[in-house]
């Protein structure tokens, strides 16, 4: 199922379920050597494992360097071009089985808007087995514009996912959705049969001859990013790597130094760090935060003094009661969303990966304390995962971090003993319930010892944590600025798994790659405050009430044009050129959205404004409402869940005005907002 419109351009990443575990165990040299070298010499020391010397073509999983680079192909890019300067492609990096299908690479390089410099910025996105390239047009301003002025921007999918050759998904698990997210079982009563769906989907793909799932571990993707660059023209980039994508970057840092000029590591995934053991410590820490910032502000703290009392009955209090969320499935059906305990803590986790996100923790504890459901219902999604799409991810994390996770790690990724480890129960793939996941995938095989030792390299790299990320905690990113040559560290009191994002870390980023070498200027960051909150005032605030201007259309209707730009001045609504439409934005889950359009009605054009995919568009005429005025008629679009309500000019003006809203608020926006706005327009 894929989630659109306002999920994608707000959320971004936190609709993924925390593809990542977190945890902060190094594995030893002699650990590796028992796991891995049989025990220790006549000496009685630890066998020597491979060193790496900067230079040196280290012995890891991936491959040398070609000698002749490939050749890229053109075509139509995956998204919505509109008139950004951008071309599309693929390399097709050959297998060395020939029974194994060949990988494709797809990409999109953004061309700079002056011919400057000749070492573009490449994006590695997160993961692993994420993807961005279908979404590059919603991403455009973070990931694009801080670099496009004088360099290419390049990103792609990494293999097995996205447009590039992904593998098989886990449509066992997905069938399991329904009946997993719609009863009020605790998490931990349905691991078994989460775990066998998984588990049937292993022995699935693991079948399949065309297949190498030991060739999608980091060393292998380095490799690729090497190929595209050089396929691209090339001798050196600039690296800007996000989550997993940071570790992706380390790896292509020790692995193929030389084609590196400058490295950017957000929410850093270091490859000695393993990432299963502490992920309830890094949720907690990051709370812990949030609740500071709250205790901070004068508003926040008068409405919730004590938030993680407050958090702690809320949990109990939705084990005992859950809350029952009608979520849309599809087109046609919705199911129940049972609301546990367990849920709720999934929803702040996936709020914290983002500060927008992280804003609303104390509001949603101070709306549930006033006996309003109206926002838990409205974030229910961020709880909610579809698990299908896990092939890639276990490719990676089976391979490099479970075979090289410590008992003592083990033993705290099982345990559950507070309210913080119930991170770990099922469906989000972290701690224990990663390692219980890869036990069937026994093809993927074990990862060089090398995978997980420290590297360094003399490139410059600057290094960007959160204080409230809950999956890669700033102490990691510290650390490995720390133990690099040339590294800087820009530590943001106001971000959490996003630290890239916000002026300051645009101006950073950008000053960064302009010029490596220089000293950095970190002041923009000493004007941050701990996190800024949403509401700050003593009173829960209901935005839901447009009040509407006497004219709210800058330009005439019948002039040449496509989108009309309208007022809705007591919503906090934003104009989204790039969609061409106002949302509602009460919170960064919002979906509601009014579209007025000079044109002919298009009925696919509404319905992308539903978080999910439609296959069908039959809008139905309905009778309008007895004062609604004449020249108008009213077309309904349903499904369970999200509707669309549209007025339609039946005189010669083409125009529509249409509201994209959740079932239980459609007839008070009709009358509120639709209506209004449809008797302001002079259709004569």
């Amino acid at each position: 199922m894929r989630r659109r419109s306002s999920l994608i351009r707000s959320a971004g990443s936190l609709l993924v379920l925390s593809l990542l575990a977190a945890a902060c165990s190094s594995v030893s040299q002699q650990d590796l050597a028992e796991r891995y070298g049989g025990g220790t010499n006549d000496a009685g020391d630890a066998p020597a494992l491979p060193s790496l010397e900067l230079g040196d073509t280290p012995p890891t999983d991936g491959r040398p360097v070609r000698s002749t680079p490939l050749q890229p192909s053109w075509g139509d890019c995956p998204f919505d071009e509109d008139e950004i300067e951008v071309e599309c492609g693929r390399i097709t990096v050959p297998s060395d089985d020939p029974a194994v299908d060949d990988i494709q690479i797809a990409f999109a390089r953004f061309n700079a808007e002056r011919n400057v410099a000749d070492d573009a910025v490449v994006y590695l996105h997160g993961g692993p087995g994420g993807s961005v390239l279908a979404d590059a047009n919603w991403l455009y301003t973070v990931l694009v514009e801080p670099f496009i002025a004088e360099r290419d921007v390049i990103i792609y999918d990494q293999r097995g996912a996205g447009e590039s050759s992904p593998l098989p998904l886990c449509t066992e698990a997905w069938e399991l959705d329904p009946a997993f997210f719609g009863q009020a079982t605790p998490h931990r009563e349905l691991r078994d049969d989460y775990h066998e769906a998984l588990a049937v989907c292993a022995r699935r793909i693991q079948r399949q001859p065309d297949l190498d799932l030991s060739a999608y571990g980091s060393a292998v993707h380095a490799d690729d990013l090497v190929d595209l660059v050089r396929a691209l023209g090339y001798r050196k980039v600039n690296l800007y790597g996000v989550s997993y994508g940071s570790r992706l970057a380390q790896t292509v840092l020790r692995d193929h130094p030389e084609f590196v000029r400058s490295a950017i590591l957000s929410g850093v995934y270091p490859i000695e760090d393993n990432l299963i053991g502490s992920t309830p410590a890094a949720f907690e820490q990051a709370m812990l935060e949030i609740f500071a910032a709250c205790e901070a502000d004068p508003g926040c703290n008068e409405l919730l003094p004590d938030p993680v009392a407050t958090l702690e009955a809320w949990v109990d209090r939705l084990d005992i009661e859950p809350a029952v969320v009608p979520l849309p499935w599809d087109d046609q059906s919705s199911f129940s969303f049972t609301l546990a305990g367990d849920d709720l803590l999934s929803i702040l986790h996936g709020l914290l990966y983002s500060a927008d996100g992280a804003s609303l923790i104390p509001d949603l504890l101070i709306d549930l304390e006033a006996g309003d459901r109206d926002r838990l219902e409205r974030l229910a999604v961020v709880g909610f995962s579809d698990p299908s799409d896990v092939a890639g991810y276990l490719g990676a994390q089976c391979r490099e971090e479970v075979p090289f996770t410590s008992p003592a790690d083990r033993a705290l990724a099982e345990q559950q003993t507070t309210m913080w480890d119930r991170i770990n129960l099922p469906p989000g793939l972290l701690g224990g319930d990663l390692i219980k996941a890869c036990q069937p995938w026994t093809e993927i095989g074990t990862a060089d010892p090398i995978e997980n030792e420290p590297a360094d390299w003399p490139q410059p790299t600057l290094v960007m944590s959160g204080a409230f990320d809950p999956i890669t905690p700033p102490e990691w990113g510290e650390a490995l600025a720390a133990r690099l040559p040339n590294a800087t560290f820009a530590f943001a009191t106001d971000r959490g798994h996003d630290a890239d994002e916000g002026p300051c870390a645009v101006e950073l980023m950008s000053s960064f790659v302009d010029d490596p070498t220089a000293a950095l200027d970190l002041s923009c960051l000493d004007d941050t405050d701990r996190l800024t909150l949403t509401n700050t005032n003593v009173t829960v605030i209901d935005r839901n009430d447009p009040e509407l201007e006497d004219s709210i259309f800058d330009i005439d209707p019948t002039d040449d044009v496509e989108w009309v730009d309208m007022r809705l001045p007591t919503w906090p609504a934003d104009y989204y050129a790039i969609e061409e439409a106002y949302w509602r934005n009460v919170d960064m889950y919002d979906g509601t959205v009014i579209v007025v359009r000079a044109g002919p009605f298009d009925p696919e054009e509404l319905t992308f404004y539903l978080p999910f995919e439609v296959t069908g568009n039959d809008f139905e005429v309905t009778a309008p409402p007895a004062d609604a005025p004449p020249g108008w008629e009213r077309r309904v679009f349903e499904t369970d869940g999200m509707d669309i309500v549209s007025y339609v000019s039946t005189t010669s003006t083409d125009m529509n005005v249409s509201v994209v809203a959740r079932d239980t608020d459609l007839a008070d926006l009709e009358q509120r907002a639709l209506l209004p706005m449809i008797n302001s327009v002079d259709l004569s």
